[in-house]
């Protein structure tokens, strides 16, 4: 048994060995029905026509119909108890399958190569149709067909020896060129497939996501998208019609070889009724067995070629579930009892399949208690920076120090819930605006929450909302739920940061989406805000930066200057030359 079926049978039997159980029960109750429908006409024939005794006729066919009824009720009784049992097990595995790529280490998450993986993995958990688990369904399928044939073969020891071995060597040979013919499907499924699907669907989406409706609509965007989009379905189609084609050929051997087989099998069958002396209950029995054979064989057939399908992608599937951990943190605690000092020592960096670094020698030290503000152009390396400290890469050269310790010897989840932090990219979640501060994480107050937003500026816009802390953000799933606009989103999102109460408070471009007087404001009040937390500011807006204890310049990945607001305005540097082409744009 290959290593696909038995990653799904092991987890089956750990997770909820009940499904497992009733879909072999299924197929064990079909055979018998099967078997049943073969067997018992032999003997309503003799009766009738051989022993001419009604009674029993009568009595075999009251049990053939029967027998077949309460089978057909114990297999769809069997069938619903396998779905309800399915639908737990899916559960489990969705949560399985959704812990190990929430957890795994964002350097996967960012990677083109894991997306790839993704579409693979998808088609070995559903298959063609995204039904989970068509695989074990396949399987089950399979062992039923096998129960079914062996009573099949039984029965057809009446037969020649000679045609049961011509049975043998037409089944061998069509698993040879099926097997052919399916590994040229399977390979053009896995290496062009995957890719061609995922940007498809991609410019699909576009048209869906109404994130994109506005600029699709203002800026005549659909005719490019959908030529985007025909641009790669064309691709798809192509592959597509050369994985039908090897399907088609294998179909023609298959079915050419059983037009041989019939002829064969029921010309030995006439042969032998008029020359033989076949009863007619045999015969009638044998052209039974015959046909069910045929049919449980292509069936066979047909199922293992999907198997090995699966079984193409399981290392995909495998690779994607359990990606690879890029570094190794510690177990040691993080003890903040003495605030947060962070230094950078000669650290570079380049992100995964880069030739150039985009982080190079840099060093500097963030103070605890301290409010600090990198600052660069667009592409300086300012955002990579802060990836580094929150430990999202850790491939890097140099050490990065946390109280004098190197960060990769602590436990992971302690050091970054350290961490309260606004990305430049935040996002906001089809939840209420409570859930959408908290998390879920802890459940504080109505009144805490709302203190939080009131230093942030959002008391009044609070105030509008009929549901208070419980109004739905968007409307996706309540058609009263609110749009929030870029500037409200973005006091959301600080909300958030300031309401974790972390040691340390990252804010990237925090204020991009306010206007100069919501952003005057805010700053005016966040050293009351932020207490005597670590606060790092990431801007090339440099309202921020007069605030600060420390600015750091950053330029290309490396520090330019160091300094507060006042020693760096009089020297003339970049600092100086931001901060005064800044300054010209407000008078």
């Amino acid at each position: 048994m290959s290593e696909s079926i038995l990653y799904f049978i092991k987890f089956g039997f750990r997770h909820n060995p009940k499904y497992l159980l009733y879909s072999i029960a299924v197929q064990l109750i079909n055979s018998a029905a099967v078997i049943l429908g073969v067997f018992m006409p032999k003997f309503i024939v003799d009766e009738l026509f051989v022993d001419q005794n009604s009674k029993n006729a009568f009595m075999a066919g009251a049990v053939l119909v029967f027998g077949s009824m309460v089978l057909k009720l114990l297999s769809n009784a069997a069938s619903i108890a396998a779905a309800n049992e399915k639908n737990e097990l899916q559960k489990s595995f969705e949560l399985y399958l959704y812990r190990n790529l929430a957890t795994c280490d964002y350097e996967n998450i960012e990677s083109p190569k894991f997306y790839d993986l993704k579409q693979k993995a998808q088609n070995y958990i559903g298959g063609q149709w995204g039904e989970f688990g068509k695989q074990l369904d396949l399987v089950f399928s399979f062992i039923g067909n096998a129960f079914t044939l062996l009573s099949v073969v039984y029965l057809l020891s009446y037969l020649n020896l000679v045609i049961i071995l011509c049975y043998v060597l037409i089944f061998i040979f069509n698993n040879f060129i099926s097997s052919r013919y399916k590994r040229k499907s399977l390979q053009l499924q896995m290496d062009e497939m995957p890719s061609v699907i995922r940007r498809k669907s991609y410019y699909e989406n576009l048209t869906k996501d109404v994130t994109y409706a506005k600029e699709i609509r203002i800026n005549h965007l659909s005719e490019w998208i959908l030529n985007q989009y025909r641009c790669y379905m064309d691709r798809f189609q192509v592959t597509t019609s050369k994985i039908y084609r090897c399907d088609f050929l294998a179909k023609l051997w298959l079915c050419l070889s059983e037009l041989l087989k019939l002829v064969v099998t029921y010309g030995y069958l006439i042969y032998a009724a008029v020359n033989q002396g076949l009863s007619a209950g045999l015969f009638t029995m044998l052209f039974h067995a015959i046909t069910t054979f045929h049919v449980t064989v292509n069936q066979m057939i047909a199922e293992s070629m999907d198997i090995a399908r699966y079984k193409a992608y399981f290392a995909a599937f495998y690779a994607y579930v359990n990606p690879p951990k890029m570094s190794e943190w510690g177990s040691r605690a993080v003890d903040l009892s003495k605030g947060c000092k962070i230094e950078f020592c000669d650290v570079s960096f380049r992100y995964p399949g880069q030739e150039t670094n985009v982080i190079e020698h840099f060093s500097a030290t963030i103070d605890a208690n301290t409010k600090v503000a990198l600052v660069g152009k667009n592409g300086a390396g300012k955002s990579t920076v802060i990836k580094l400290m929150l430990g999202l890469y850790t491939t890097y050269e140099g050490v990065i120090r946390l109280n004098g310790t190197d960060i990769r010897e602590y436990d992971r989840e302690q050091y970054q819930k350290a961490f309260s932090t606004i990305f430049q990219d935040y996002m906001l979640y089809a939840m209420s605006l409570k859930e959408n501060i908290c998390f879920g994480n802890r459940e504080p107050s109505d009144e805490t929450v709302t203190e939080v937003l009131e230093k942030i500026g959002f008391a009044k816009k609070l105030s509008t909302m009929e549901q208070q802390l419980n109004t739905q953000i968007f409307k996706l799933f309540d058609e009263n739920g609110v749009e929030l606009s870029g500037g409200e989103g973005q006091k959301i999102a600080i909300a958030r940061a300031i309401h974790k109460d972390a040691p340390v408070c990252i804010m990237d471009e925090p204020t991009a989406a306010l206007d100069p007087k919501a952003e005057f404001e805010l700053y005016c009040r966040m050293n009351e805000i932020v207490g005597d937390r670590t606060v790092i500011y990431i801007s090339h807006r440099l309202a921020s930066a007069k605030y600060c204890d420390k600015i750091i310049v950053i330029d290309k990945g490396t520090v330019l200057e160091e300094g507060s607001h006042r020693e760096l305005s009089g020297t003339g540097g970049v600092y100086a030359q931001m901060y005064q082409a800044q300054s010209g744009l407000y008078v």
